[in-house]
């Protein structure tokens, strides 16, 4: 009894060791402190996954903004992730740049309409990428809110094999002058319709709203192409301009649609279908993936550095880790409290800590890689020294020309 004891308080300390503190306020990439993406029941966002891993990453920031607190009294500064909130084409596409990690162009985008100065960068790179394409009356609509089908286009396009990319739909990303879906109708946004779209789990559905009342543009092409495939989607017809990159991102499981069947192409997405989609589609593009001697190499340095930070516990071990790190991982071993932490750790029960094995990939895309080490943790309880095996997680990323661990759990593994 005193033995099992021991290994759950081992297990409880080492997971908050190295769990990103809600209380440390500092960076927008602590997902503890996004208030929105759990109600007051502690039930998650349809979308929570997702969002909460692009935020671990850096990718997803949040808004500030003051809310009440019936704890203190008093009101308190908070970040929201918003996923009901709308998102523009130039939004996305800020987003999109910085999530594949391009390298910036020094020439414009041949748009006729203005593109705001905060998005001028990453429209013009995807542009010259073959990434966006605009409309064919030479505008991009920076302001307007993107389409699901938008999404999928431009998602397709980013897979870094070009030959997946159908070429029957380079000509634009946005629908035909004639369907103009900026005009349709808005979906039912009510608080009782989010309350229950929340609910749904991730894995059924991509979109926080439900489409009913939106317009069916698909109609006004229905009949423009005989059917040679048969469709994933029933309002996705062949004819449709964006059919082959739905198709696509159908297939590489970057999209899945409503629970009735439906993807509703036209519909304007809010902030969580399109982190959704996005987080797919890093999690699944691996038509460019890194050999695992180049992940390993980053993924040892970060191991090897938290055993002897642990063990030894300096600022001097904090300094040499942070540039094999970046976002949730880089924030919290940068905050001052980590080494507090250690060295409370240390007075206590703790009596040492050793990676107990040689790095395994496990899982890696083009953009995204997790590392597994067997590692043990020795603590003493009640007179008894217990050694716990507990495998540990690095999760890295693409970032510019190199890969860093962004994120770590104590997971088991295949959970």
């Amino acid at each position: 009894m005193k033995k099992a004891a021991a290994v759950a308080l081992m297990v409880a300390v080492l997971v908050s060791l190295f769990y990103v503190p809600v209380t440390a306020n500092r960076t927008d990439h602590l997902t503890g402190n996004f208030y929105d993406l759990t109600d007051k029941n502690g039930a998650r966002h349809w979308a929570y996954e997702e969002m909460t891993e692009l935020i671990a990453m850096g990718i997803l920031q949040g808004y500030a903004e003051k809310v009440y607190d019936r704890n203190t009294g008093r009101y308190i500064e908070v970040q929201k992730a918003k996923p009901y909130q709308d998102i523009t084409r130039a939004e996305f596409a800020k987003i999109l740049y910085e999530a594949l990690n391009l390298e910036p162009v020094d020439t414009r985008a041949q748009f006729n309409d203005q593109i705001p100065s905060w998005a001028e960068n990453a429209v013009n790179t995807l542009y010259a990428n073959g990434i966006v394409m605009g409309n064919p009356d030479g505008t991009f609509r920076a302001g307007k809110q993107i389409s699901r089908a938008e999404i999928a286009a431009m998602l397709v396009r980013a897979v870094t094999d070009e030959s997946a990319v159908n070429e029957s739909e380079a000509e634009a990303d946005i629908e035909e002058p004639a369907v103009d879906d900026s005009e349709e109708p808005a979906a039912n946004d009510s608080e009782e319709q989010s309350a229950e779209d929340s609910e749904q789990p991730a894995n059924v559905d991509d979109s926080a709203t439900d489409d009913s009342a939106a317009v069916d543009d698909s109609a006004a092409v229905e009949d423009a192409a005989p059917a040679e495939e048969e469709s994933i989607f029933p309002d996705v017809t062949t004819g449709y301009w964006a059919y082959p990159s739905i198709q696509k991102a159908s297939e590489m499981g970057l999209i899945t649609g409503f629970p009735d069947g439906r993807f509703a192409p036209g519909q304007g997405a809010k902030r969580a279908e399109v982190m959704a989609m996005l987080y797919r589609h890093l999690m699944n593009d691996k038509s460019a993936v890194p050999d695992n001697k180049t992940l390993l190499s980053q993924a040892d340095e970060v191991s090897s550095g938290i055993e002897s930070l642990v063990n030894d516990g300096s600022s001097a071990g904090v300094e040499s880790l942070l540039p094999y790190l970046t976002g949730e991982m880089a924030a919290y071993m940068a905050d001052p409290e980590t080494l507090k932490m250690i060295d409370a750790m240390k007075q206590g029960e703790f009596l040492g800590y050793h990676i107990a094995s040689r790095g395994r990939v496990v899982n890696k895309s083009s953009y995204w890689a997790e590392v597994v080490y067997d590692s043990l943790a020795t603590f003493q309880k009640d007179d008894i020294s217990v050694e716990a095996d507990m495998p540990i997680h690095y999760y890295l990323m693409k970032t510019g020309d190199k890969w860093q661990v962004y994120k770590e759990s104590y997971e088991s593994e295949g959970n």
